[in-house]
Parts: structure tokens; sequence; C-alpha cells
């Protein structure tokens, strides 16, 4: 995924209120990031996230952003990687990619199944919940639930389109490429494994 910066606009300047993305948004990006990169790190540890991994010790590893070059900074590093999230979710939209919540709820029972009869581990989901909320990476109750699959979504979302974007560089054309990812998500829904929160 490649950005370009049209010279003479700074597409992070402050706009006010013609700003392209919200500052909700963007603090969405910000939490949806850190936990990311929080899972990313919890692999190191056998999936255990230990207590001095938090929100506030993974945000200060991001470097600053000096865009143009003049020695001063212009965007703080989770700041720039939260924009750069949303201009890729944005081009997701235009290309038409769609997640399905059944998606989303296939890869929450692989995440959290059982080793032993492959089941949905409430369990396993709760000492996730429980990990994540004290190192600050989800908030309580149903949003922070949210919040997960949200990022899962994201997730599910931006291998489509790198997926969808890589195979339109060959021989496919964008629409043959995007017809064929269509079908594909409906075979995927149909064969989606569901569970519901009465299972958890």
């Amino acid at each position: 995924f490649v950005v370009y910066f049209t010279p003479g606009y700074d597409p992070f300047e402050d706009r006010g209120a013609t700003q392209s993305e919200a500052d909700a948004d963007l603090s969405i990006a910000r939490q949806q990031i850190l936990l990311e990169r929080a899972q990313s790190m919890a692999q190191q540890f056998g999936g255990f996230l230990p207590p001095q991994i938090t929100a506030q010790s993974i945000a200060s590893q991001f470097p600053d952003q000096d865009l143009n070059r003049d020695g001063e900074i212009d965007v703080s590093g989770l700041d720039y990687q939260a924009h750069l999230r949303l201009l890729r979710l944005k081009k997701a939209k235009s290309l038409g990619v769609i997640t399905s919540d059944n998606m989303v709820k296939a890869r929450l029972e692989l995440m959290f199944s059982n080793p032993n009869d492959k089941k949905f581990s409430t369990q396993a989901y709760n000492n996730y919940l429980k990990q994540y909320r004290a190192g600050g990476f989800l908030a309580g109750g149903n949003a922070g639930e949210a919040q997960l699959q949200n990022l899962i979504r994201e997730q599910i979302t931006f291998q489509q389109m790198d997926e969808l974007m890589t195979r339109s560089v060959g021989f496919f054309s964008d629409q043959d490429t995007a017809d064929q990812k269509a079908e594909e998500n409906k075979q995927y829904t149909a064969q989606a494994v569901f569970f519901t929160t009465s299972n958890r």
C-alpha cells in the first residue's frame, strides 16, 4: 500500500471544520494501532500479555515524523500511523471491500477456540479481555468487545484489499478481481462458523 503526497498539500494538516478525518476517527484508529501492536508483542510470550506492556508504553515507541524534512516534528508517530490506517480504510471502501459480521465471528471463534474440541472457549475469550483491559488497550463492558470485533473486521478488510490489489497487478482487471472477491465472500459467509453471545 503506497501513499502519494501531493506537493504543497499536507494530508495531516488541521483544516478545522473541513478536516477529512474527524478527531473521533483518529482516536479510534490510535486505539486500534495500539491494540494490534500489543497482540503482536504478546505472541513473543505465548499469547500472554505481560503487565509491563501497556498502551502508554507502546505509544511512546512510534517515532515522531518530520514530513518535510525541515528538522521540525510535524506529527507524532502514533498520529502518523493513525492517519495512514484511515487512508487504507478509505481505500478499501472505495474498492468495495466488505467484511461481513459472519466473517468476524468466524475469525473470533478461530482465535479463541479450545485446542481439544475446537469449540469457542469462553474462558480464553474472557482472559483475553481481562489482560487487554488491564493494559489500557480495551475499554470495559460491551465497548471493549465492540472494539475487538472492529479490529478483526479491519484486519480482514486489509487482508482482502491487499489480495485484491496484488491480483489486479497481473492479468485481471479490477472489475474481474472485485467480482471474484465478492463471490468468495458469499461462499465464505455460507460456510462461516457461527457463535452467539449466549455461548459466552
